[in-house]
């Protein structure tokens, strides 16, 4: 079984990058926190796959990504 931080990566950019947008756009007030939870569950395996956990096989995006590697 190999480890991959690809997800990881993922979900830590889109956590650097949501304060950062939100701060190129004044005029709009929104938290941050609920920006990122919008963008978490837009990143996640129920919408575009992108971070799927390890362990996790109930979605079958993630599913079939994972049986391709």
């Amino acid at each position: 079984m190999s480890l991959s931080f690809d997800g990881l990566a993922i979900v830590a950019a889109v956590a650097f990058a949501a304060p950062l947008a939100l701060g190129l756009v004044p005029g709009l007030r929104l938290p941050a926190v609920v920006l990122e939870i919008l963008l978490g569950i837009a990143i996640g395996p129920d919408v575009l796959g992108w971070a799927c956990s390890q362990g996790s096989r109930s979605s079958s995006r993630c599913s079939r990504a994972d049986s391709y590697a």
